[in-house]
């Protein structure tokens, strides 16, 4: 706990683990405005990974991405996400695809990470979007 020269308190919790940038996320569940959607795509074909100079790269349903990510206190800011790889998408892959891409399209998200996963939201009230992460090592 912290204290200020007038006494008054506040609890810092880390927003990110030591691990962070070593761990795969995999998109699990998109809350948009109180409706829960899974994901169809394979979980080889589905996942981010956060670098330490600012980058997320993955797969978003069968095509490779990269993108910006930069973080400040509890919030990331995602730029500029780009498919490096242009195939061809089954149905449901196509869906999970274009979800995700939207959620990296230059946005602002409140975020938390740890050993067990992450969440993404816009804001903190309950109709705002919410995407949860499952957390596995990477490869």
């Amino acid at each position: 706990m912290l204290k200020n020269e007038r006494g008054e308190s506040a609890t810092a919790s880390p927003v990110m683990f030591e691990g962070f940038f070593t761990t795969r996320y995999r998109p699990k569940e998109f809350r948009p405005e109180n409706t829960v959607l899974g994901f169809a795509s394979a979980d080889e074909d589905l996942y981010w990974d956060f670098h330490p100079g600012g980058v997320v790269t993955g797969k978003l349903g069968c095509n490779a991405f990269s993108a910006a990510a930069e973080f400040s206190g509890t919030s990331v800011y995602f730029h500029g996400p780009k498919l490096i790889t242009h195939r061809t998408c089954p149905g449901p892959n196509s869906a999970d695809e274009h979800r995700l891409l939207g959620i990296l399209d230059a946005k602002r998200y409140e975020y938390k990470a740890s050993e067990s996963g992450m969440w993404v939201e816009r804001g903190y009230h309950p109709d705002n979007s919410l995407l949860s992460f499952e957390a596995v090592p990477r490869p």
